[in-house]
């Protein structure tokens, strides 16, 4: 999966330390590696409960 194609990631990440980044990256990968979504497809889906 490569991350620094999606929009979401590349602006989040650029606003963090490079540990930060480090320590969330691994689980922001694990998790689009389970739900097979990318970043962005999480966050309009976490958009779309609070909606709701």
């Amino acid at each position: 999966m490569n991350l620094n194609v999606d929009k979401a990631y590349v602006d989040w990440i650029k606003n963090l330390k490079h540990k930060t980044a480090s320590a969330y990256l691994y689980g922001l990968i694990r998790s689009c590696e389970y739900t097979g979504k990318t970043p962005t497809n999480l966050i309009n889906e976490a958009r779309i409960i609070l909606i709701e």
